[in-house]
Order: structure tokens, then C-alpha cells, then sequence
């Protein structure tokens, strides 16, 4: 079991594995908590899929319990996993991205950005040799420092490597996904070519996206606009509701030198636009929205502190989960680091639910 990833403790209502020894035997379990005392644990296999089932409960002593492991709260894929990773790949194209073997790498323009890392993206990438010296030289040649992404399950080579070799390992994110239910997957034609792909099936959707949330209706108190190409004074904004962001949580991932942020605009394989939410002639929230591979991926920020956040916020992501319907995405994904409970709770409301984990690893 993986040793960077769902380390935080389990509650009841969780959906997990256990694994008891009996008699000297293993037994694995997958189910949901019910109860969660000082001398046993009560769990209730899952039903299809992962969803909570009416099974009778299993009682294991806590003595008996050799390991817990919190999972995702539903049933996923690796090849959904893939599937998602290369559409955010596509979103974020960064200055150049080739393969090597079964490993997509990519440069940024920063060396904490999202287009800066070597990904095992490819199809076969679980069941092949890292080629790690390449991966290197790749970004030493070009001036950069090794970054590798180690997408959750699909990257378990990678996380041995990276604990084998004393690799520094960045922040816990959480990938979250939800269904737009209003969407005819058969209409839904996303362009999904990188150079030199591992060929692999197109999927219409995520076949764990979320339960299923009606969007709603946008409120009104404020504008939306979302623009094919954003002008300077967005860009001045984007960058500092980045590092206002970034200052909140601790974190510099992803906050671009502002002499490059014009490249966020540069063209890429699936639809762009730059959102915004304007209150009194000024902009409140950003955001920089792609749909690729079906999927609509965005991330806001806000160059202003505002009263009614909350509010604005609802309201910014049901404006762009209609634009995402309108466009033809299947589902929509964004990003949160796993200690920010208070934003993770925020999405549950708006429908979203955990889809995978996914850390950087930078080598020392």
C-alpha cells in the first residue's frame, strides 16, 4: 500500500480497506465504516462501484487489525486516473512536451508551474522500467530541475524511486470530480492528440465522476464574462490572485513569473477561455478555463478579498460548470491540497467528490 498517500486518519461514514490477520491468515475487507471504538471496528461491504450497501457488518477486533487504509469514496479506474491526468496534461502544454517510453515529460515555464514535470501517463507505464536517467537529462538539458509527478496507483513505480533515492516530495493534492449531468455524452468530441502518444481508448466520461448533483441556476447580483484571450489587466490580476492564494496556503506551486503569464493564453488541443466575475466595474474572481479529453478543468482565484465569498464563489462555479455543459464537457475536475479541509467541504457542496491523489517529487 502506498506510503505518501491517504496518511490522515479514518472516520466513520469513510469508505476503506482492511486488512486483518486471522489465524495467521490475511483478510482484506472493502467496505464502509460504521463504527470505530477503542476495541473494534464495524464495517459494511461496499456494493458495486463502491457506493454503501445494506450488507450485514463485519465486527474486527482491534487487536486482529493489521492495517486501515482510507480509500476514495468511490470505485476508480487506472484508466480513468490516466484518462484524467492526460486531459490536464493537454490543459497545461507549457513551452514543449515529448514522450520517453511510456512517460510523458513536459516543460514550464517556472520550475514549480503545472506544465514542469515527467508524468507515467502512458498506457504500459505500470508494467516498465522508469527511464529515469532519461527523464533527467531531459530537464537538465534544458537548464531545469528533475520534477516527476506521481499520479496516485498509477504512479507506484515512481513512488518507490522517489523513496529509494531521497527525492523531495511536495504538498498532498486532491483531485475532484464531478458529473455535468445535463451533457449528451455522444456529443461530446473532445480533440485529444499529444505527439507520439501510447495509443489508448477514448472514454465519454469518468466512470466514477460523482453522485449525481443538478446544476444550478447561477445567481445574478454580480457579471460574468469569459473571453477567448485575456488582455493585460487580467493577466496583472490572475498573477496576483495567485500569490494571494498561494500566500493563504503556504504554498508557491503553480504562481508563474509575471513576465510569462501571457503564455497562459498560448493556444492549446481542446477549448480555452478566461472567465472572470466583475462586481462594481472590478474583476472579484478569475479564472483560467480548458476542456480537454471532455473534461472541463479550471482553477479560481481572487485578486481581492470580498465579503459574501461564499456566495461568490457558488456562484462563479455554477457559471462556469454551465459554460463547461454548453461546450460539451462530460465532467469537471479541479484541484485542492488535502490539508485544506475548509475548501474540500466547500466543493462537496457544489457536487464535487474525491477522484484520486496526485503529489510532485523534485529530485535533491
Amino acid at each position: 500500500m502506498s506510503y505518501i498517500f491517504r496518511s490522515d486518519k479514518v472516520k466513520v461514514g469513510e469508505r476503506v480497506v482492511v486488512r486483518s490477520k486471522i489465524f495467521g491468515e490475511f483478510h482484506d475487507v472493502i467496505g464502509h465504516i460504521t463504527y470505530l471504538g477503542a476495541d473494534e471496528l464495524r464495517i459494511r461491504p461496499q456494493a458495486q462501484g463502491g457506493m454503501p450497501s445494506a450488507e450485514e457488518e463485519i465486527t474486527i477486533a482491534r487487536e486482529e487489525i493489521h492495517i486501515i487504509k482510507k480509500l476514495s469514496p468511490r470505485t476508480v479506474r487506472n484508466s480513468d486516473i490516466r484518462h484524467l491526468e492526460l486531459a490536464h496534461a493537454l490543459a497545461f502544454p507549457g513551452q514543449e512536451q515529448q514522450w520517453q517510453d511510456q512517460w510523458l515529460l513536459s516543460t514550464g515555464f517556472g520550475s514549480g508551474t503545472q506544465s514542469h514535470y515527467g508524468a507515467p501517463l502512458g498506457a504500459s507505464a505500470l508494467f516498465q522500467p522508469i527511464p529515469i536517467d532519461e527523464i533527467v537529462d531531459f530537464y537538465q538539458q534544458r537548464q531545469l530541475t528533475p520534477r516527476i509527478l506521481i499520479p496516485e496507483r498509477i504512479g507506484k513505480q515512481a513512488e518507490t524511486l522517489v523513496r529509494e533515492q531521497g527525492w523531495r516530495i511536495g504538498s498532498e493534492m486532491l483531485v475532484l470530480t464531478r458529473r455535468l449531468t445535463t451533457v449528451h455524452t455522444a456529443a461530446a468530441s473532445p480533440r485529444t492528440h499529444i505527439p507520439d502518444a501510447p495509443s489508448m481508448p477514448l472514454q465519454p466520461g469518468l466512470s466514477m465522476a460523482t453522485d449525481l448533483y443538478p446544476l444550478a441556476p447561477p445567481d445574478t447580483q454580480w457579471t460574468f464574462q469569459i473571453s477567448e484571450h485575456p488582455d493585460t489587466t487580467w493577466l496583472h490580476d490572475y498573477h496576483q490572485g495567485l500569490a494571494l492564494r498561494n500566500l493563504h496556503s503556504n504554498n508557491s506551486t503553480d504562481l508563474l513569473p509575471e513576465t510569462t503569464l501571457h503564455l497562459l493564453s498560448a493556444p492549446i488541443d481542446g477549448e480555452l477561455g478566461f472567465a472572470e466575475l466583475v462586481s462594481d466595474h472590478r474583476r472579484i474572481a478569475l479564472a483560467r478555463v480548458t476542456i480537454t479529453r471532455g473534461l472541463l478543468g479550471y482553477q479560481i482565484v481572487s485578486p481581492v478579498l470580498v465579503r459574501e465569498q461564499e456566495k461568490m464563489l457558488t456562484a462563479f462555479n455554477q457559471y462556469l460548470l454551465h459554460w463547461g455543459v454548453a461546450k460539451g464537457a462530460t465532467d469537471a475536475y479541479l484541484h485542492v491540497i488535502a490539508n485544506n479541509k475548509e475548501s474540500i467541504a466547500f466543493y462537496q457542496r457544489l457536487g464535487f467528490i474525491e477522484h484520486h491523489r496526485r503529489r510532485y517529487a523534485v529530485v535533491q
